[in-house]
């Protein structure tokens, strides 16, 4: 099953593709958000065009306490909630995106790579989601 997974920011959002048969994640692009009609519109397009069953959305959460409300996370929530009433026939879920984006930027690093780093950061989420589907 392909699966598209997205690190989302206010500005920027990353995406990543991969797949539960390899369990292999791709950083795949870096979608510039001007609003979330314009984001959701283009994430499921990308989606169906991948053929992608399910979009797994990074959720942060406080490593002393998860279920701790914040801004971001209720940000995150709605964009979710939002995507999955636009999305047809494409599951939405959500994965725990704890330090993903300090992943990314290390990998960034050890790389060589320099600029942005929202898609390694929606890989490293990715590839949690895979891991924890066995």
């Amino acid at each position: 099953m392909r699966v598209l997974a997205i690190d989302y920011g206010a500005k920027r959002i990353g995406l990543a593709l991969g797949d539960t048969e390899s369990r292999i994640s791709t950083p795949w692009g870096i979608l510039d958000r001007k609003d979330d009609e314009q984001a959701i519109r283009e994430i499921i397009e990308r989606a169906k065009r991948e053929g992608a069953e399910v979009i797994v959305v990074g959720l942060p959460h406080l490593p002393q306490n998860p279920e701790a409300p914040s801004e971001q996370r209720a940000e995150i929530e709605r964009f979710a909630e939002a995507l999955r009433n636009a999305a047809e026939n494409i599951a939405i879920d959500t994965e725990d995106e704890t330090l993903t984006s300090v992943l990314g930027d290390t990998l960034a690093h050890a790389s060589g790579r320099t600029g942005r780093t929202d898609d390694l950061a929606a890989s490293a989420i990715l590839e949690t989601w895979l891991a924890r589907k066995r």
